[in-house]
């Protein structure tokens, strides 16, 4: 792993060094569009349930609900998007979650150059999160 350090400043002044963890250099390391929209999922998610909290599985930003892993972010190699990935997803019906062959994963795109549907978000993560808390 390489070693990345960030250095926060408060009014031009130095103020600490710090260590960035593996799942921030995920964030910072993508070009802008992407790392914006990712940085705003990040929040979208962490936003919809007290309970939800980030950790770092697969090389990738993980999701867990009570402890459930439950959601992930990642980057589709095609079209070169962002997506929230739900893991029990074939649990979920929403008309813009794709299963793409896949048995329980299902996935929604955010187009990085565009403004993120937040209602579309929303009512995905609160599907999910009915599931979770109904079924774990």
């Amino acid at each position: 792993m390489r070693m990345v350090f960030f250095c926060l400043f408060s009014s031009g002044i130095f103020s600490t060094c710090m260590k960035l963890r593996a799942i921030d250099d995920y964030y910072f390391s993508k070009e802008e569009s992407i790392r914006s929209c990712l940085l705003a999922l990040r929040n979208i998610i962490l936003l919809c349930h007290h309970d939800m909290s980030e950790t770092w599985k697969y090389n990738t930003p993980c999701f867990e609900l009570k402890g459930v892993m439950c959601c992930y972010l990642w980057i589709d190699k095609k079209r070169k998007w962002p997506y929230l990935g739900v893991v029990k997803g074939c649990e979920i019906e929403h008309p813009d979650l794709e299963s793409e062959g896949l048995k329980q994963i299902k996935k929604y795109y955010v187009n990085p150059e565009k403004d993120i549907q937040i209602k579309k978000m929303n009512e995905i993560l609160q599907a999910m999160v009915l599931y979770y808390e109904l079924n774990e």
